[in-house]
């Protein structure tokens, strides 16, 4: 199952226990036991093959103006467009060929797609930043403010008046990089023949 579909039935999940704090509790010391330790293990630099690290800080750029970027692994071509953009002709839209259209992408014969990051991943690098600080009252405050209402535009205003905010800024950067590189990775994996230097 992909990525994005297994987050949707792990918050579906969520969603239907959001009233039982044992249960909560239950999935929290799960997670706190099992699965941050192993991302924390996980954060190490990951390696893809040299031809395609130079795009990963473009695309990693493109996802953090909250743009969908297209890439050609063939070419190394990129493509992008903003979500609330048609990137595909309309269906009724017989006398339009994919040459033909604004993007690029719709010709080339493979690509790769990557989206923004869904709130909650985006949340969770969030939180991530904030458990990393080496002062527990900036962590603290930090974890408070993404606990109330309007998390990210709270905690962007906190970052943007702080002194953390080149800290941040690197951060999310790094881990947009990270989430790049694992999509070209995985895609590698499974197309063999595009294992390349």
């Amino acid at each position: 199952m992909k990525t994005e579909k297994l987050l949707d039935e792990v918050l579906h999940h969520l969603r239907m226990v959001r009233d039982d704090g044992e249960t909560l509790q239950k999935i929290l010391d799960f997670i706190e036991s099992e699965i941050q330790p192993y991302r924390e293990e996980r954060e190490e630099e990951i390696e893809i093959p040299v031809r395609y690290t130079e795009i990963v800080h473009q695309i990693a750029d493109n996802l953090s103006a909250g743009l969908i970027s297209f890439f050609n692994p063939d070419t190394l071509q990129i493509d992008w467009c903003h979500p609330s953009m048609p990137n595909e002709p309309e269906d009724d839209d017989e006398d339009v060929s994919p040459g033909e259209t604004d993007f690029d992408y719709l010709s080339w014969e493979n690509y790769l797609m990557f989206k923004p990051l869904h709130s909650s991943e985006s949340f969770a690098i969030m939180e991530t930043f904030a458990r990393q600080l080496k002062d527990e009252n900036t962590t603290e405050k930090m974890l408070n403010i993404l606990s109330r209402g309007k998390p990210f535009s709270h905690f962007n205003e906190f970052i943007h008046t702080s002194e953390y905010r080149e800290d941040w800024f690197s951060f999310r950067q790094k881990q947009l990089e990270n989430y790049v590189k694992q999509l070209i990775l995985e895609y590698l994996e499974n197309n063999k023949n595009y294992r390349q230097n």
